[in-house]
């Protein structure tokens, strides 16, 4: 083996095959593969993590990457159903903002 080439563990193999590029630009939302139940129970996962944090402030920074991150995961998710948890999300923002 050269040395331009590059040993990987056997894992990135398989996390390469299970995780193959998506199309950016599928032609709906059903050819996606989102299982939205699943992206329910995480986004639920992650909003009880934030509000079972204790009232101490969150860096700016953190704030905006997570609420994007939040945001985006969201869209995954029917329109109103999204937005009711973007503004569950954004009150806890602001909560930890004003600790």
């Amino acid at each position: 083996m050269s040395d331009s080439e590059a040993t990987y563990p056997s894992c990135v193999d398989s996390l390469t095959a299970e995780h193959a590029q998506l199309d950016m630009f599928p032609s709906s939302s059903a050819g996606t593969g989102i299982d939205r139940e699943e992206l329910r129970a995480e986004l639920a996962g992650i909003l009880a993590k934030v509000r079972a944090e204790p009232d101490e402030p969150l860096d700016a920074s953190d704030a905006v990457h997570f609420r994007n991150i939040f945001f985006r995961m969201a869209d995954g998710l029917p329109a109103e159903e999204a937005e009711q948890l973007r503004l569950a999300f954004e009150t806890e923002l602001t909560r930890r903002r004003l600790a």
